[in-house]
């Protein structure tokens, strides 16, 4: 459930995302752990992700929050997929218990 509501958010993040040339679009990726799912863009070749997502008041860079405008457009697929996950996993527990 956690990877696939992060799979849910960065594909709305990547439609979202400012596209000059396209690269922070395609540095957006998902990931999951037990606990959470995450969703990251950036990096080395895209060292530039937080100041257009945050902004950058010295160099007057007005935020473009793109993650969280995914985040809070995705709220409530999020939330169908996670039920489905319970649902599927007491469905699971009850066919095992005798």
């Amino acid at each position: 459930a956690q990877k696939s509501s992060a799979d849910i958010v960065s594909r709305r993040a990547k439609v979202l995302a400012p596209k000059d040339t396209g690269k922070l679009a395609a540095s957006i990726r998902p990931g999951a752990s037990m606990r959470s799912g995450y969703v990251k863009a950036g990096g080395k070749r895209v060292p530039y992700a937080g100041p257009i997502h945050f902004g950058w008041k010295r160099r007057n860079i007005a935020p473009n929050p793109f993650l969280f405008e995914a985040l809070a457009a995705s709220r409530s697929k999020i939330v169908r997929e996670h039920q489905k996950s319970m649902d599927d996993l007491v469905a699971k527990i009850h066919k095992a218990t005798p």
